[in-house]
């Protein structure tokens, strides 16, 4: 069994691991292809975890300008929304309202 560990991005580590039915040493042409596997795989992941990371937000933004836009239009809750309430004054939408709330 062969491996290499690759950082791919934050916390996250990677390990790409090789088995072989027998014992044997890998050539270092072998070893070259694996480290460009790994390298590959980390590239792959880091985009992955990063547009995750940006779906959530987007999904967020989306999720929080419906419920603005909804109570707006109710009378009995309008002016309720926590835009009004926030206590950072520089919070002009919703994603800087909640990041003065955490």
């Amino acid at each position: 069994m062969g491996g290499l560990r690759f950082d791919i991005v934050g916390p996250y580590t990677g390990i790409l691991a090789v088995y072989f039915t027998d014992y044997r040493l890998m050539s270092r042409g072998e070893i070259d292809l694996i480290s460009a596997l790994g390298e590959q795989a980390a590239i792959a992941l880091q985009k992955s975890i990063s547009n995750d990371e940006e779906m959530l937000k987007l999904l967020r933004e989306i999720v929080e300008g419906l419920a603005l836009t909804i109570e707006a239009k109710d009378v009995l809750t309008h002016g309720h929304s926590l835009l009004d309430k926030c206590p950072h004054p520089q919070a002009k939408n919703p994603t800087q309202m909640l990041q003065a709330l955490q």
